[in-house]
């Protein structure tokens, strides 16, 4: 492009950089989005930055369509999404920072191209690449948002190593890495470090090994040293790379699960990276994938039980990842991509006795938590497959040493799930629960009435098409002869009477409604 001294003319300018910004942000043409995303960034710096305004539409405009809620017309597109972080990790490159802040864009003050990056826009490209992470959408073609996370951490480590040039020279020197450095601080760092952790232990082999890779040349890469990574000796260790061969070009085969996730697990036990390595283990483990659950659950299990010889150190352990299952639990309500692994994942940990010394406690602060958590998300809840984790997570709960007030909780909450508006749902809670009782008899607090309470669990026709009247007055039935008292009853009796009442204004209202047309 023939370039005046001074920059692009205006005509140049709305012919090209404010043509394709344009088209990007309006379009609704997937064809133009995605073809329009990517040639912006292969623009040459003398339009993509010949002021700040310009450089900044550009960056706004990318970073807007890059995000994962972003539409073309009224439809999701993938390509254009990918794209357009591929752009930004070429902007950036083409166009390159300005530690000092000195290219304020004011004409004739440098030769031209007079702007570089400030440090707000590589807070907005970090903010695009990180937030580009968490794009776990799909269509029939599969995880499309995988294709954004591995552009993503592509741009992550093309921008660390830019920012990691201007570094001070005397940490170089003195071998230290504390402080600030110009366009990065240690929070965002360990957010940049933790979400390839998080990539290096979910369930896709393609994203596991584009996250092993950058984060193995980034951990080792000496020119220029990514610098300000928390216990970087430590993450170099667990993650059995060798730091004298700069960029690591030791071949670790990250794709394969039996190696990636035990490695990925010792990262664990750095506190600032632990959520990052368990939230992305929960989708491993309680994923579809046979090989990729059962190595990762391995790896989880090991790494829970390790020394069991040292009491406090597993029980600690154990009680970390209880907390951390909660926390996440909490964060994530009506999200079915979260909420279904994670359930399989507490189910499987549940049933390895990871959690005894949890659960079997006489007011057990995790089952309390964990309880809440499963009450918030069961209702309202259409999904079946969850319900039935919930069901099979809540009675895996119950236990004789309980307090009384936890066990009815629980008995409660079951009671409810026997009288839910979905058959399978009954039948299942029904079945279940006759099974823990016959495993557990202690769990009801009256022996009087268990032989009826289990005649009727079995014998009840929960799966049949009754209307929801009658499910809850079995439901009623049932929670008064298994013992429960009397003001937990009246949490069920009470909801019976209101859908009971709501049933009679539902068809009080439709005759009314009938009659007055009539």
């Amino acid at each position: 492009f023939p370039i005046r001294e001074n920059g692009p003319s205006d005509r140049l300018q709305h012919r090209v950089v404010d043509k394709y910004v344009d088209i990007i942000s309006t379009s609704v043409n997937p064809a133009e989005t995605r073809g329009f995303s990517l040639a912006l960034g292969s623009l040459p710096n003398k339009l993509l930055a010949p002021s700040l305004p310009v450089l900044s539409s550009v960056i706004d405009c990318l970073c807007k369509v890059a995000r994962y809620d972003s539409r073309v017309g009224n439809e999701a597109d993938a390509e254009t999404r990918r794209n357009a972080l591929l752009s930004l990790s070429r902007v950036c490159e083409t166009v390159g920072l300005d530690p000092s802040g000195s290219h304020s864009g004011e004409p004739n003050a440098f030769p031209f191209p007079t702007v570089a990056f400030t440090a707000d826009m590589v807070s907005k490209v970090y903010e695009s690449f990180l937030l580009a992470l968490e794009d776990y959408n799909v269509d029939r073609r599969g995880d499309v948002g995988s294709w954004s996370r591995v552009a993503a951490m592509r741009g992550l480590e093309c921008l660390m190593y830019a920012v990691s040039q201007f570094m001070p020279s005397e940490q170089i020197e003195n071998g230290t890495e504390s402080g600030n450095i110009p366009f990065l601080d240690e929070s965002v760092c360990i957010r940049v470090i933790g979400g390839l952790l998080k990539q290096l232990s979910e369930k896709l082999d393609s994203v596991r090994s584009h996250a092993g890779g950058c984060l193995s040349r980034m951990l080792t890469c000496t020119s220029p040293s990514v610098s300000l990574v928390p216990r970087k000796d430590r993450l170099i260790e667990c993650l059995e790379l060798d730091p004298n061969i700069d960029g690591s070009q030791k071949i670790t085969n990250w794709a394969n699960p039996v190696i990636t996730y035990r490695l990925v697990m010792a990262c664990a036990d750095i506190d600032e990276f632990f959520p990052y390595v368990l939230s992305g283990m929960i989708i491993s483990v309680g994923g579809l994938g046979e090989s990729v659950s059962r190595y990762s659950e391995e790896a989880l299990l090991a790494w829970i039980r390790e020394r069991p010889a040292v009491f406090a150190r597993a029980a600690v352990r154990s009680e970390r990842v209880a907390n951390e299952l909660v926390g996440l639990f909490r964060r994530n309500q009506r999200k079915r991509r979260v909420i279904l692994p994670l359930l399989k994942t507490l189910d499987k940990l549940l049933n390895s006795g990871c959690f005894n010394g949890l659960v079997y406690s006489t007011d057990s602060i995790f089952c309390i938590s964990l309880l809440s958590c499963m009450i918030m998300e069961a209702k309202g809840c259409n999904d079946v497959h969850t319900l039935l984790a919930i069901v099979e997570i809540t009675l895996g709960l119950l236990s004789s040493q309980h307090c009384q007030q936890l066990s009815n909780d629980i008995m409660v909450f079951i009671c409810q799930m026997l009288c839910h508006e979905f058959p399978r749902v009954r039948r299942f809670t029904a079945d279940n629960l006759y099974v823990r009782l016959l495993e557990e008899p202690d769990l009801l607090r009256t022996q009087v009435h268990s032989e009826p309470a289990l005649e009727l669990l079995l014998e009840a026709p929960w799966d049949s098409d009754m209307n929801r009247i009658e499910a809850y007055d079995l439901s009623s039935k049932f929670a008064k002869m298994s013992g429960i008292n009397a003001k937990a009853r009246g949490v069920i009796d009470s909801d019976v009477e209101s859908k009971k009442e709501r049933a009679v204004d539902e068809f009080a209202s439709y005759a009314s409604l009938v009659n007055s047309r009539s």
